[in-house]
């Protein structure tokens, strides 16, 4: 069950970038701190 060269880790990258959004939704539901916009802040700011 050969899945192409990047098959498997497409699967993987894509996993962990919806994990990524729910816990960061989740944090800004349960304490109001909104990391995205926290992150883009500091990004702004280099």
């Amino acid at each position: 069950m050969y899945e192409g060269a990047n098959g498997g880790a497409g699967k993987v990258a894509g996993y962990a970038t919806d994990l990524m959004a729910s816990l960061q939704e989740s944090l800004k539901a349960s304490s109001g701190i909104d990391v995205k916009q926290l992150i883009e802040s500091y990004v702004e700011k280099k």
